[in-house]
């Protein structure tokens, strides 16, 4: 199963690096059902949930039938029928407009078929027309209308030629045309929703599959990483006292200070909830620490509606250049053990482990 994971994980990252939406979505199904296969409801919904974003944002709807169809067996799974109910909602409205797209489609080239045949018709009759007035001509020893009937046609074939091939010209430039503009746009909304599915909506900080994405093609190389976790004091407190919008805007402003107190070589994430994680690389134990203190420093000192915000810190670092898949899941934990000890300790500080 984990051989299989990873197989996917790899051909959702290159999705992602490719920007090609319906294979991002094929790969994500597949983890969703291997989630759901091993119990894991709650990470086969995100998975789900992540392949009706990403194609409902690129229009893509023959994919997402199963995927409604698990979201609606895990919410029976779980015995919330309500919800279910409202997905299986969904997956026939979703059926209806692939069932009526596939007739609109049916019917399109049957009426083509029928004009062809029709107009097959059409010179079938004139043909046998001028043939049974050339008999009539040859009857009454007209040959002068028999000419002229030849003329006819001939003018009429070199007609119809000449606008064939106009025509063939006008779908050629009208195809190309087309093609051009949907290449365009589809390359803009791959940038889109490779940025979306990345970052967060709220600081516009990368997301957690940002943060691993970052760090794997960005940070294998470094001798020297800290790994930096950040959580606001106190944050329940905010939304309870000033409601979720001022808590929305003290994260916004939180976000900013990090950003600003950071390399560009650096990585910052929003990790969960009022949680940032930072990543530090190639520098030293010293200027980690005046980075941390500087970011502590400045939280503490930029008031938002003189609410009072300050932010605990817990840091770990790796020394001896040995990163792998493993090294940031590692590095973290100990990070998060730090910052268990920052607000044990009175938070608003700063602890290395």
């Amino acid at each position: 199963t984990d051989i299989v994971l990873q197989y996917l994980q790899e051909a959702l990252d290159m999705a992602v690096a490719t920007n090609t939406p319906l294979e991002q979505v094929k790969a994500l199904n597949q983890m969703g059902y291997l989630a759901k296969d091993n119990g894991q409801l709650e990470l086969a919904e995100d998975y789900f949930l992540s392949v009706l974003s990403i194609a409902d944002a690129a229009n893509i709807k023959t994919e997402t039938q199963p995927t409604l169809d698990m979201l609606k067996r895990i919410e029976e799974q779980r015995g919330n029928f309500e919800k279910a109910f409202e997905y299986s909602e969904k997956y026939n409205v979703l059926r209806e407009l692939v069932f009526t797209h596939n007739e609109a489609n049916r019917l399109a080239f049957a009426k083509a078929e029928l004009d062809s045949y029709q107009m097959e018709n059409a010179l079938e009759e004139l043909y046998k027309k001028v043939e049974l007035d050339k008999l009539e001509l040859i009857k009454k020893n007209a040959e002068i209308e028999i000419i002229q009937q030849a003329n006819r046609i001939t003018e009429l074939e070199s007609t119809k030629n000449r606008y064939a091939k106009f025509l063939l010209i006008v779908v050629i430039v009208l195809v190309m045309g087309t093609a051009v503009f949907v290449i365009s746009r589809v390359n803009k909304r791959n940038e889109k929703l490779n940025h979306m599915a990345m970052h967060d909506p709220l600081t516009n900080c990368l997301n957690r599959r940002g943060l691993l994405y970052q760090a794997r093609t960005k940070l294998t190389s470094s001798e020297e990483m800290y790994v930096i976790l950040a959580d606001i004091d106190h944050f329940k407190q905010v939304n309870d006292t000033h409601g979720h919008d001022m808590g929305d805007q003290v994260l916004s402003s939180v976000a900013a200070v990090l950003q600003k107190c950071i390399r560009r070589s650096d990585v910052l994430a929003r990790y969960g909830g009022e949680e940032f994680c930072i990543v530090l690389a190639d520098l030293n134990r010293s200027d980690a620490e005046d980075i941390t203190e500087q970011m502590r420093a400045l939280i503490e000192k930029n008031q938002l509606n003189n609410i009072k915000v300050t932010c605990s810190f817990g840091v770990a670092s790796l020394a001896d250049g040995t990163y792998n898949k493993s090294t940031l899941e590692t590095l973290i934990n100990e990070a998060d053990k730090a910052l268990y000890q920052a607000k044990n300790d009175g938070r608003n500080r700063v602890v290395f482990s």
